[in-house]
């Protein structure tokens, strides 16, 4: 970022935004903290599928974290993927967001204690708390208890879709095996069409290579993978040493690799004044954000550079 903003001095006078997608969101946040020390200002972070909350690293998304709190975060994505497939009880089939509600209730209230004390508990007591999870993510009683109230996401796409359940439902909980012929992907895209973004749009020359595997193959996150445990203090950090910067996040409500639920709850332990610059909207969507996530983030643009040119909030860089 300092050679970018060194070698086009015009960008200096730009308010500057930094942004991540899925695991880069922790990277994103970790940058919003540091760069002020290098005397370069935010004036914005764009935060999508955000995974500040306590997330499982990519590779093992079927292996969840041992911690009783990746089991709460991702109960209200099981609620949202059996509300789509249609595997809700009536009542709560009736209403998505009033299903959603309900699940984070009780996910917030109820699951952690249930998490804790489930060794404990009496064959009656069992039984009940595992009908109300089973009423609440479509799963069967018998499952629940047999996983000790601890369900994988694979565990719950294969109970709730049975032979029609896909891999890729761990990125978008809606999609069936047959869609999975619909949505080919050729993975050379992906570095192809970064060089193009970077060389044509940004202007950036670089004899480096810029290196991209393809969902995650090959992906090795070394220290960082304990990052996202930072993450959500670092952004704290920067919000207080930075009091114009403004944040707008995003989540899909069928994306298990980053649960749309990680971010309501980290976002909720902010200070109040931190979180009236902190924006949130969910998608219906998976993992990927859909096409009106390109028009929101330009508003968001558009909005806090008017706010950075009111405040006489131009960027500056001291030379070295």
């Amino acid at each position: 970022m300092q050679l970018y903003l060194k070698r086009y001095a015009p960008a200096m006078r730009q308010p500057i935004f930094v942004a991540g997608d899925s695991y880069a969101t922790i990277r994103s946040a970790l940058i919003a903290d540091i760069v002020p020390r290098r005397g370069i200002l935010l004036s914005g972070l764009i935060l999508a599928s955000s995974a500040l909350g306590d997330q499982p690293n990519p590779p093992f998304l079927s292996e969840l974290p041992d911690t009783n709190l990746a089991y709460v975060l991702n109960l209200p994505t099981f609620t949202a993927t059996a509300f789509f497939h249609k595997k809700l009880s009536p009542d709560l089939q009736r209403n998505f967001d009033e299903a959603l509600e309900q699940a984070e209730s009780w996910a917030v209230n109820e699951y952690p204690t249930l998490l804790a004390h489930r060794n404990d508990l009496r064959g009656d007591q069992l039984r009940s708390a595992a009908a109300e999870m089973a009423r609440l993510t479509g799963l069967s009683p018998e499952v629940v208890l047999y996983n000790r109230f601890r369900v994988l996401p694979d565990a719950v796409l294969r109970e709730l879709l049975g032979a029609e359940w896909t891999p890729k439902g761990l990125y978008d909980s809606r999609k069936l095996k047959a869609d999975e012929a619909a949505n080919g992907w050729d993975p050379i895209w992906n570095t192809v069409l970064s060089d193009l973004y970077l060389g044509g749009e940004l202007q950036v020359r670089s004899e480096m290579p810029y290196a991209a595997d393809p969902l995650f193959l090959k992906w090795n996150c070394g220290i960082n993978c304990g990052a996202n445990s930072q993450a959500l203090l670092k952004l704290q950090h920067a919000m207080r040493e930075n009091p114009s910067l403004q944040v707008m996040i995003t989540n899909g409500y069928y994306d298990f690799a980053t649960p749309y639920f990680g971010t309501k709850h980290a976002i909720s332990q902010l200070e109040p004044d931190l979180r009236s610059r902190v924006r949130i909207t969910y998608y219906r969507t998976g993992h990927k954000p859909p096409p009106e996530h390109r028009d929101e983030v330009a508003r968001f643009i558009q909005k806090v550079s008017a706010i950075s040119r009111k405040m006489g909030n131009v960027h500056a860089q001291s030379a070295r």
